[in-house]
């Protein structure tokens, strides 16, 4: 894979044992699904959909794609729920405030069925993603 900042990436286990990648490079994004025994399930880039940095969730056994971008005093945050049969994403969320700092952001799965998501030192929001 060409060279990326660390940052701008990010790894998680999915339930079958697999692992996903989301990897950031100057030229490209890309989610990669790795097999257990390491070998490349799929792999297909998301840049079209939306810039930022990359973060990974799995809620009940769903991996989610949190993306965050910063430009001009504007903080935007977007979840893609993953498919991993077809490599497909789904906008299911997208928020942002207004002179947020990147810093500040996070995500993190409360109670098994939501996301806490603090949104760039401004909003925060629970999202339930569960039908």
């Amino acid at each position: 894979m060409p060279q990326a900042t660390q940052s701008w990436g990010d790894i998680t286990a999915l339930p079958d044992g697999s692992l996903l990648l989301a990897h950031a490079d100057r030229f490209d994004h890309r989610l990669i699904v790795l097999n257990p025994d390491g070998g490349v399930r799929w792999q297909r880039s998301y840049a079209d959909v939306m810039g930022g940095r990359p973060r990974l969730l799995v809620l009940d056994g769903q991996p989610y794609l949190i993306l965050e971008s910063t430009t001009a005093g504007l903080t935007r945050l977007a979840i893609f729920a993953i498919d991993t049969g077809n490599a497909t994403l789904a906008r299911v969320f997208s928020g942002g405030t207004r002179g947020g700092r990147p810093e500040d952001s996070w995500a993190t799965v409360i109670d098994g069925r939501r996301i806490l998501l603090h949104i760039g030192g401004g909003s925060v929001a629970a999202i339930d993603l569960q039908p």
